[in-house]
């Protein structure tokens, strides 16, 4: 019962004071949005600025990376590979 007790007490003052790190964290959380924002793109030699350009850039780049091209798959015609049965 004590320890529900110190608990309470704990939120209670939380609440009544608040977070006093929010300020930091705010700054901290806003340097680094503006610090790691892609402004600039060099795309094919050309220096792309504009967003929506850059974002189709980089969608479309992942896109074909993460794509797998039916060209590239080994065929294993006339390989046979031993079978395990249920006994084993």
């Amino acid at each position: 019962m004590e320890e529900i007790a110190w608990r309470q007490k704990s939120r209670a003052i939380w609440l009544k004071e608040g977070d006093r790190n929010t300020k930091f964290f705010h700054k901290v959380a806003s340097w680094r949005r503006l610090t790691y924002q892609i402004n600039r793109l060099m795309v094919e030699g050309e220096c792309v600025c504009d967003q929506g350009r850059i974002q189709d850039v980089i969608e479309n780049y992942y896109a074909n990376l993460y794509t797998d091209p039916i060209l590239s798959r080994p065929y294993l015609v006339g390989v046979e590979f031993n079978r395990i049965d249920e006994s084993q």
